[in-house]
This record gives C-alpha cells, sequence and structure tokens, in this order.
C-alpha cells in the first residue's frame, strides 16, 4: 500500500526539466520581437476596459475616484505581472503559467493551472466575441439583436437567450488568421491595436478641450461620492481590465530573444495600459458629471452630450479595432497553452502537431476555435463573464508561488553537494560520535538526523500523533533557524520555504473566507470569529516571517522581481481574496470542469506524460521527497 501511495505522489509531483541545451529549441516559429510582444499585450489587455468597465465603475461604484480603484489595479496586476517576467526570463517556453508551475511545483498541479488557463482563454474569447456583435449592434441602433430575439426566443432563460451568429462568425475569422501563422497574426494585431491607441490619444486629446473642474466638486457629488469602499469595490472590477499581459508569457518559443524581450514587454505594455486607463478616466469624470454616464457606450455618449457627436464614430472605430486585438489576444495563446500541454503528454499528443507551412499548432487551432465560437453563439455574455475570471486569478496566484519557492531553491550543483552530504551523514549513523568531520554543516545535519531517529525509535506504544506534532514543531523550529547554518540555499532551507508556502495559502483562504463571510457577525463581535481572525492572522504572520529569515538563490538572470518574498506574498494573497468574492456557481462550474479535466489526467495524461518515459524528468521537490521518505518510514515501522 505505501508503495502504490509513494508512486502516486512520485506521479503527482514530478518535475518537468528543462536543459541549458534545448530551452531555446522549438518546433514553432521565432519571429515576434520586443514590440510585437508588446502590441500583443496592449491588443489583448486594452479593449472592453476602456470603452465600457470605466463608464460602469464611475457612474455605478467609485465615482471620480475611479482614478484611484485603476490605480490600485494595475498595482495589483503588477505584482503579478513582476511574477511573470521572472519566470519567463529563467524558463522561456510555451506554456506560460502550465510550464513554470511543471517546471517548479509538479505535474499535477501544472496540469490544473493548464487546464484553466485553456478554460480562461476559451471564456475569454467567446465573451469578446460577443462584446463586438453586441458593440456593433449598439452603433445600428439595435436591430441585430431585436432581429434575433424575434426569430430565436429563450431556449433556456438567459442562459441561452439567443443564437448570435455575428459572434460565431467573426471567432472563426479570428482563428483563421492565427492558423496562418504567427507573423500575419502579429502583423493584424499590430494593425487594430495602432488603431485602437490612435483614438484613445484622440480621445484624450480632444477631450481636454470640453474638461470642466466643477464636476470633481460638491455640487456634483464630490470626488469620492462612494467613499473609500467605492474605490476599493471599483479596484476589484478595475482588476479584470488589466488581465491579458500573460498572452505575452505564452510565446516563450515564438519570440527573438525570450530571455529579455518577455520580460520587457509585459512591463511595457501593463504600463501604458495603465496610463491609458487613468487617463480616460480623469477626461470622462471631467468632461461629465459621472452619474450622467451611459453605462455601456460612456465615450460615446459623453461626447454627444457636450455638443460633438460626430465623435462617436471615431470612437466606434477604435472601439471595434479594440475589441478585434483583444479577440485575436484571447485566441493566440490558446492553442499554445494547448500545445505544451499535449508536447508533454498530459493531453492527447495529436494535439501538438505542428504544420510544416504556418509552423503552428493547426488541429489544436480549429477545434478550440470552433468550441469558442460555439460558446460565443450560445451562451448569453454575463456567464461568460462570470466563468472567465477564477481561471486567471489561479493562474497568477500559482506563478506567485512557482518564483518564490524557486528564488529559494538551490541551484543544481548546489543540490547534489548538499545531496551526498546528507548521504555521508546517514553512513556515519552507526560510527562512535568522536569521529572528525571535516565540515560544520555536515555535523548539523548529522546531529538532525540522529535527532530524527530518536524520535522514529521512540517507545511504539506511544500515540502516533504525540510523534507528528513534535515533528511538526522541530520542523517549524528549524524554519527560523535553518539560515543561520548557511548563507545560501540548501534542501532544507528550500523544503522550508516550500512548507511556509503552503501555509500562506491555506491560511490566507481560511482567513479571507471569515472576513468576507462572516463580516457582519464580525461587526456583531462574534468571539468565536474574532479568535479565528487572530489565530490564522498570527499563522500567517510566522509563516511570512519564516521564509523571510531563509536565505535567496544567488543565481543571475535577465530579470528578477524585487521586494522578494514580500511582493509574491502579496501577490498571492490579493489573488485569493479576488477568488473568494466569486459568486458560489462559478466555483460550482469551475469543479466541474475539473472534473472534466481529472478524468483526462488519470485515464490518459499520467500514463502517457513524457515525465514518466524520461528518467530526466524525475526530480521531486524536496517537500515532496520528504512527503515519501516519511511515507516510507511510517511503513516500515507498521510491518
Amino acid at each position: 500500500m505505501a508503495s502504490r501511495v509513494s508512486g502516486w505522489l512520485r506521479s503527482f509531483t514530478r518535475l518537468k526539466t528543462v536543459s541549458d541545451d534545448t530551452i531555446l529549441k522549438s518546433e514553432l516559429q521565432r519571429c515576434l520581437s520586443t514590440f510585437d510582444l508588446v502590441t500583443l499585450g496592449i491588443g489583448g489587455t486594452l479593449g472592453a476596459g476602456v470603452y465600457v468597465v470605466t463608464g460602469q465603475v464611475a457612474r455605478n461604484i467609485a465615482g471620480p475616484a475611479v482614478i484611484f480603484s485603476f490605480v490600485i489595479a494595475a498595482i495589483t496586476s503588477a505584482l503579478a505581472a513582476l511574477c511573470y517576467a521572472e519566470f519567463s526570463s529563467r524558463v522561456p517556453r510555451a506554456g506560460s503559467a502550465y510550464t513554470y508551475c511543471y517546471v517548479t511545483v509538479g505535474e499535477l498541479p501544472a496540469f490544473v493551472i493548464g487546464w484553466n488557463l485553456i478554460l480562461e482563454y476559451l471564456i475569454g474569447t467567446a465573451s469578446i466575441a460577443r462584446s463586438w456583435s453586441g458593440y456593433l449592434d449598439s452603433i445600428l441602433g439595435g436591430v441585430y439583436i431585436n432581429a434575433l430575439k424575434s426569430h430565436f426566443p429563450s431556449m433556456a432563460g438567459d442562459f441561452l437567450a439567443y443564437p448570435d451568429f455575428l459572434a460565431f462568425f467573426i471567432t472563426l475569422i479570428a482563428v483563421t488568421v492565427i492558423a496562418i501563422g504567427v507573423q500575419k497574426s502579429s502583423s493584424t494585431n499590430v494593425i487594430f491595436t495602432t488603431i485602437n491607441l490612435s483614438v484613445i490619444v484622440f480621445i484624450i486629446v480632444f477631450g481636454l478641450f470640453y474638461v470642466n473642474v466643477d464636476n470633481w466638486l460638491d455640487q456634483n457629488g464630490g470626488f469620492f461620492p462612494y467613499g473609500g469602499g467605492g474605490v476599493l469595490a471599483g479596484a476589484a472590477t478595475c482588476f479584470y481590465s488589466f488581465v491579458g499581459f500573460d498572452i505575452i508569457a505564452t510565446t516563450g518559443e515564438e519570440a527573438d530573444n525570450p530571455k529579455k524581450s518577455i520580460p520587457a514587454a509585459i512591463i511595457i505594455s501593463l504600463a501604458i495600459c495603465c496610463v491609458a486607463y487613468i487617463a480616460i478616466s480623469i477626461v470622462m469624470t471631467l468632461i461629465v458629471p459621472y452619474y450622467m454616464l451611459n453605462e455601456n457606450a460612456a465615450i460615446s455618449v459623453m461626447f454627444e452630450q457636450v455638443g460633438v457627436p460626430f465623435v462617436k464614430y471615431i470612437v466606434s472605430i477604435g472601439a471595434i479595432s479594440g475589441l478585434s486585438a483583444s479577440l485575436m489576444g484571447c485566441i493566440f495563446p490558446l492553442p499554445r497553452i494547448i500545445y505544451a500541454m499535449a508536447n508533454d503528454g498530459l493531453i492527447f499528443q495529436f494535439l501538438a502537431r505542428i504544420h510544416p507551412k504556418t509552423k503552428t499548432p493547426l488541429v489544436a487551432v480549429y477545434l478550440f476555435g470552433i468550441i469558442a465560437a460555439l460558446l460565443a453563439m450560445l451562451i448569453s455574455i454575463e456567464h461568460l463573464v462570470e466563468m472567465m475570471s477564477i481561471g486567471t486569478l489561479l493562474a497568477y496566484m500559482l506563478v506567485s508561488c512557482c518564483v518564490l519557492i524557486l528564488r529559494y531553491k538551490p541551484d543544481d550543483r548546489q543540490y547534489e553537494s548538499e545531496s551526498t552530504m546528507v548521504d555521508e551523514s546517514q553512513d556515519f549513523d552507526n560510527i562512535e560520535k568522536d569521529n572528525d568531520l571535516s565540515s560544520e554543516s555536515v555535523e548539523e545535519r548529522h546531529k538532525l538526523h540522529q535527532s530524527e531517529n530518536c524520535r522514529d525509535q521512540s517507545d511504539p506504544m506511544e500515540p502516533s500523533n504525540s510523534n507528528r506534532w513534535q515533528r511538526y514543531l522541530s520542523s517549524y523550529k528549524y524554519l527560523l533557524t535553518s539560515q543561520q547554518n548557511s548563507s545560501v540555499p540548501t534542501a532544507q532551507t528550500s523544503r522550508a520555504v516550500t512548507t511556509a508556502t503552503m501555509l500562506i495559502i491555506v491560511f490566507s483562504f481560511c482567513l479571507f473566507a471569515v472576513l468576507i463571510h462572516g463580516y457582519q457577525q464580525l461587526q456583531n463581535g462574534n468571539g468565536w470569529l474574532i479568535i479565528l481572525v487572530i489565530i490564522f492572522t498570527v499563522v500567517l504572520i510566522f509563516a511570512i516571517l519564516a521564509v523571510a529569515f531563509q536565505p535567496q538563490s544567488t543565481v543571475v538572470i535577465p530579470f528578477k522581481a524585487p521586494l522578494l518574498p514580500f511582493m509574491p506574498i502579496l501577490s498571492i494573497m490579493t489573488n485569493i481574496y479576488l477568488m473568494l468574492m466569486l459568486q458560489p456557481v462559478t466555483w460550482i462550474r469551475f469543479v466541474i470542469w475539473l472534473a472534466v479535466g481529472f478524468s483526462i489526467y488519470f485515464f490518459y495524461g499520467i500514463n502517457h506524460s513524457h515525465a514518466q518515459q524520461d528518467p530526466g524528468y524525475e526530480q521531486l521537490p524536496q517537500s515532496a521527497q520528504t512527503l515519501l521518505s516519511a511515507s516510507s518510514n511510517e511503513a516500515n515501522a507498521n510491518d
């Protein structure tokens, strides 16, 4: 039984290894410059957020203080963006967060994140296609949608409101452009993005002639009509306007110089989008009072209200271009994720076939493109948007975890040296204590190993739970003292960081769940909930300190995320908070999607994984090695 459990754990936690010799080799075409990557990131990010979200948040949630909502959302997004930038400089491969997780955490977590990225891009493509047809219909005065509703009444409430044929065909057109090849699709994206940015600059400059500072004064509601709570609530909504920069991370096998261009493109594109959102928000709320903004087409209607209706046609050109770039931006990474997973053997390998002329995974492009087109045609946009965010937030959280773990992990030569030292200390277990050990670190490890053996050989009548608690306490004591024995990462310090990171994730979920769902009871002074909040907070503080006390890797890479460990930890906690703010129905659909994915993994992927066929993949994280060792020891004791 123990060997079977050990085998399953090895399958779940085996890592993908990418050597220096093969890291830049790819069947895909390397042709994307830094400029191409920047326009790809802007195109995927700067779409509906400018033309729809800004007006909705300003009118209903934050007022003119939507400016600060975007600033907070930008800072939150930057936390994840910096983590993506560091990982893309370490592992410039297709697959984005999936590949990062596979290299650092293990196979099963990587499959989960890859499967959810597929969901994110499928839903994102469908929702943008639906938005595209809806915006075009608003230009035409509602003729298209009214005709569809009259000929195709609702089949299942608002979930299948009416078949949107325009969304279906526009998705297929975008899929065909992507299938032609990365160079052609990149050129098309550059055209759409350039038009969109030009229109945004026009709106900002032209709008400056119509600003009225009185719109921020008290007689028109003031600058903070909804208070600080409105600013924070608006930030949660504005956060999703920045989703899209992670598209750049999927181009690791198509960028000319991925180790430098991908981190630079992520940061530059996010900065440009942040400036655009803030500038549009300032101009918009200064031209008309926030409560007079139109929810669905704020910018177009805004210029009509000040007597320049012709501008709405220019705005419509920018909106259609922006939505077209966002649509292509969502489709572009989808086959790259699928290609990476199929190429690793975790999903059906025919999806990894590369067409010799286009140098794209043609089967994956069209198969999942048709699925996205069907979703766009049949499902209402409200239900699509509900499902889009959870995969993104989970990906951001896991990438931050991976950066944290990898920064505190010893490099290969250091790991091999330490493994040898540990083996030597085990060989000295039966030698007398007066043997002279040449290394002080070996001596310390020998003492630790002896103390663990003493615990393992304690009275067999002693309850096993007591033994476990002693081990946990000893492990935590070591969390805070391991750095004293080494100035560079070791297997034990790496294990300490992994353990502390898991504690941060678990107790962040617990803390935010209590704060979100028990807020009213906390206000009423519920003693038990207050005690829980205190306990969860104390554990989080100790876990964060445990990470901060460990030595970081000194390996030189092209880009390193700043302010470790606090920056990725803050990113982890922020994404967990936003995930818990989602509706319960979103979590139910998420679980169903996971169930489908697990059926593929357990009946196909776990046996066809290249990690099982290639011994080079068989490297476990230190925490998994410890768990397997502990399981084996317990099994031997029981025998």
